[in-house]
């Protein structure tokens, strides 16, 4: 009897390994299936706008980013994906430099 008790018992417990893994399973495929959902929750949304009124006769670009909803919306979208290089910024940044530095001491930079 006890050689039948202890199969038994063998059995049992090879089940509840078998459910354990089933269990497991189905916990990484709701892991994944979050992990998709979380994926696409986070692929932004574009929209394209026509602010060429309040930009009047600036030739220029927008993006403006509402991280409520991930949405990126574009005015003259081709222009703001075409890329070139910074000069522009860099003289802001050169400025509050020199300035930091004592480098630029007078009002017009001299």
């Amino acid at each position: 009897m006890s050689g039948c008790s202890s199969k038994e018992n063998g059995n049992s417990q090879s089940n509840q390994n078998e459910q354990t893994i089933q269990i497991n399973q189905t916990e990484e495929e709701i892991s994944e299936n979050e992990d998709v959902k979380n994926e696409e929750e986070l692929q932004p949304t574009t929209v394209t706008v026509d602010y060429a009124e309040a930009f009047q006769s600036i030739q220029g670009c927008a993006v403006i980013l509402n991280s409520e909803n991930n949405t990126y919306t574009f005015y003259n979208e081709d222009k703001c994906r075409t890329r070139v290089s910074p000069n522009s910024t860099f003289k802001v940044i050169s400025a509050l430099i020199g300035i930091h530095n004592q480098v630029v001491t007078s009002e017009d930079g001299q």
